[in-house]
């Protein structure tokens, strides 16, 4: 995805709250920075693996994440509000939640996805506080 060119680092920072139009019908609560962990730096196809990705990432944009505390993030998560087909060109938007009916923490369907991803976290906490 493109940004305008007055935009620069991680620009996804401000989208925790906001939802995404993809398209004329789907639309995803944006809630959560994404996390990054050593995954990062692991080889993928054709790069080689460079350990210098994690750690620009955690001097760059270290945010404070529910139940983890501060980490490096890049990225965000979000919960589907409504679906539809995604065609080639489509648009990609910004929007606040009141400008999309029913988008907003108080959606059972975010509420869940939400809570789902918190209850992962915690185990993923869980399993590193017994080692």
């Amino acid at each position: 995805m493109r940004t305008l060119p007055e935009l620069e680092g991680f620009v996804e920072n401000d989208w925790v709250g906001r939802v995404i139009k993809l398209g004329p019908d789907i639309t995803a609560l944006v809630v959560l920075a994404v996390p990054r962990c050593i995954v990062t730096v692991l080889g993928q196809e054709e790069l080689p693996r460079d350990n210098t990705v994690l750690q620009v990432i955690a001097q760059n944009n270290r945010l404070n994440v529910p139940v983890l505390g501060p980490s490096p993030c890049a990225g965000v998560y979000g919960t589907l509000h409504t679906g539809g087909v995604l065609r080639r060109r489509d648009g990609v938007t910004l929007a606040d939640p009141v400008e999309v009916d029913g988008a907003g923490l108080d959606d059972p369907a975010t509420r869940a996805g939400f809570d789902a991803m918190s209850e992962a976290l915690e185990h993923v906490m869980a399993q590193l506080r017994a080692r």
